[in-house]
């Protein structure tokens, strides 16, 4: 409980970038992660 878990790879470049904006925590361009609310 409480880490982040992993999210599926983005299919394109702008939903790449909006993660970033988001806060996730990206490895990667295909590797992220992200806290459950």
């Amino acid at each position: 409980p409480g880490d982040p878990v992993i999210v599926p790879p983005p299919t394109t470049q702008e939903e790449a970038e909006k993660r970033l904006q988001e806060g996730y925590e990206c490895i990667d361009w295909f590797l992220c992660k992200k806290k459950l609310s």
